[in-house]
């Protein structure tokens, strides 16, 4: 409300520290009450970048950041405080970024203003499967991201009408033929192992009401499709991996 002591708080349980490839997005749900809020980021990568900032304003209710590390790269230099683009110095596979939302009453890059928890992003390119990133609306509201690492699979589901076709006036030669074959995509994800934060946060992508795949350079809608999932644990330290079905949202049509 006006006049009140400047806040901002992330929506989200999601862990302060997660693993991307560089082409990969990320996105921070904000709520604050005042507008002129800021993205402050550091790059590690053995010849670091100063931290600098991506300045924007946001509504009073609410601001969804792609702050990962495509957003981040693509950035152009006026958008960047220090006046380099996004993908200058930009860290290198086992390199880091850092972002945290910070208010830019001030219009300078201090560390004088309050602001949200730090989220590193660990620069990794080294595909060991076939990773796919799934996105979904948190049991707050904002959206969160997580790739599947292990050995995710494809299979398509096919739903066939048929009819029963008379080849004979006298119809004594009657057999089914097709009138309607859809077909739709299912995806068998696999999560890497998780410790017991990890595990409860990444649930909220099985009660979700809104989940998306990114495949290629495309969010695709999916939805879930395991009413009970498969949950793996390590004996040895108790690690818990998660096994679950999406289905995209669409149908296609081949008849």
């Amino acid at each position: 409300m006006s006049g009140d002591t400047p806040a901002i708080k992330t929506f989200s349980n999601r862990p302060v520290t997660a693993t991307l490839g560089s082409g990969e997005s990320d996105f921070i749900g904000v709520l604050s009450n005042v507008s002129g809020l800021a993205l402050r980021v550091t790059y590690d990568d053995g010849t670091p970048r100063a931290a600098f900032l991506v300045t924007g304003s946001t509504s009073t209710i609410s601001n969804i950041i792609n702050a990962g590390p495509y957003g981040l790269y693509n950035l152009t230099s006026s958008q960047c405080s220090d006046g380099n683009a996004g993908s200058v110095n930009f860290p290198a596979n086992g390199g880091k970024i850092a972002v945290l939302v910070t208010f830019n009453t001030a219009g300078t890059n201090t560390s004088a203003f309050s602001r949200t928890a730090a989220y590193t992003y660990v620069i990794d390119n080294c595909q060991r499967y076939n990773d796919l990133r799934v996105f979904f609306r948190n049991m707050y509201g904002g959206v969160d991201g997580y790739t599947f690492t292990r050995m995710n699979r494809q299979r398509v589901d096919v739903d066939r009408k048929t009819y029963g076709y008379n080849a004979s006036v006298y119809g004594d030669d009657v057999y089914d033929k097709q009138w309607s074959v859809t077909y739709r995509d299912t995806y068998t994800l696999n999560s890497d192992w998780l410790t017991d934060a990890e595990f409860s946060w990444l649930q909220e992508m099985i009660y979700s009401p809104e989940c998306w795949i990114q495949l290629g350079t495309q969010l695709v809608p999916v939805v879930v499709k395991t009413d009970t999932y498969n949950v793996r644990k390590r004996v040895v330290d108790k690690l818990q991996q998660i096994s679950v079905d999406v289905q995209v949202g669409y149908e296609n049509t081949a008849l």
